[in-house]
């Protein structure tokens, strides 16, 4: 344009005030209660002030670090059930293996004790037959007569 400037009409608000339109931004420029600010036709709001931008800034930024904070806390008490989890986990699997331990200490205690009655027996069964040869072998008659032939009763 050269240079040149062209003015722009304004046009009254409902509410009162002035807007001045520029079609090349897409935005207004609206004076109101004493205030200049950007209107966005397309979004139908107003630009943020630098205060406003600052403000909000600072409010995304606390949102940011209590929502830092609850993403923390969260991995604190899912790490902490982790712990405990895998602390039980030790525990049951110790309690485990020292009932199985338990169970064969007491398995080879009955196996020992099963051996020594079985080596019992077969020593009772081992005399009883001693015995029983003894008692099947002839007898000589004249065991335990005296030299008349007479019995003789030996007292133990």
């Amino acid at each position: 344009m050269g240079g040149d400037y062209r003015d722009l009409p304004a046009r009254e608000l409902a509410r009162g005030g002035l807007a001045v339109s520029s079609w090349l931004l897409g935005l207004e420029l609206r004076l109101e209660e004493g205030r200049l600010r950007l209107w966005d036709v397309e979004r139908e709001r107003y630009l943020a002030t630098p205060d406003e931008d600052r403000e909000g800034r600072e409010a995304a930024e606390k949102r940011v670090e209590a929502a830092e904070k609850r993403v923390e806390a969260a991995a604190r008490r899912v790490a902490e059930s982790r712990a405990t989890t895998v602390e039980d986990q030790v525990q049951a699997e110790a309690a485990t293996r020292q009932a199985a331990e338990e169970q064969a200490a007491a398995e080879a205690a009955a196996r020992r004790a099963a051996e020594s009655r079985a080596q019992a027996a077969e020593a009772r069964l081992a005399e009883l037959e001693a015995a029983s040869q003894e008692s099947q072998q002839p007898r000589d008659p004249s065991a335990g007569r005296g030299e008349n032939g007479q019995v003789r009763i030996i007292h133990e």
